[in-house]
């Protein structure tokens, strides 16, 4: 399988419910930038989920991939946090996450691909979000179908953005 690169919502979607064997499972390691590693730094992130991050860093589970000055990595980034071409405003850590997935030809995960859609099209990227993560897992038979409904439940309870109410209605739609 290819890299994984972790944008911030996907991660924390699994962190809030206490669902990181799901992730440990479905894949082997996932890949962070600095620049959102540091984001979860910011005060205003729950102490739970800087713990929980920081514990899966030093497993090894997460490998912080810093974004170092004249690479074509750091081009990239900058073009995106910069980019006068379009209307499109992305943040620092999506940035980096893009410009990291370029590098190393890498799917990005995250909830929300609307303000990045256009540069994963742009740059020819995949990505997946929570509930494809969910999907995969059942399928894999790593969690059950009433696993995947309960996380499914859980996740829509703290305000986790899924396509669907329910996982069964998830799938019917696919």
């Amino acid at each position: 399988m290819k890299s994984i690169f972790y944008d911030i919502d996907c991660l924390v979607s699994f962190l809030l419910i206490g669902r990181l064997d799901v992730l440990k499972n479905v894949f082997d390691k996932i890949y962070m930038s600095n620049k959102v590693f540091e984001l979860y730094t910011n005060p205003s992130i729950s102490s739970d989920i800087r713990d929980g991050i920081n514990e899966l860093v030093q497993e090894e589970f997460i490998k912080i991939e810093e974004i170092r000055l004249n690479t074509d990595e750091f081009d990239i980034y900058y073009s995106l946090i910069n980019d006068g071409e379009t209307d499109r405003y992305i943040g620092k850590g999506e940035a980096s996450t893009i410009a990291l997935a370029v590098k190393h030809k890498a799917i990005v995960l995250c909830n929300d691909c609307k303000n990045v859609g256009f540069y994963l099209e742009k740059y020819s990227l995949k990505s997946l979000n929570t509930a494809d993560i969910i999907k995969r897992a059942y399928q894999k038979k790593i969690i059950t179908r009433d696993d995947a409904e309960e996380i499914w439940g859980q996740m829509k309870k703290q305000g986790v953005l899924l396509p669907d109410d329910s996982f069964k209605q998830y799938l019917k739609g696919l």
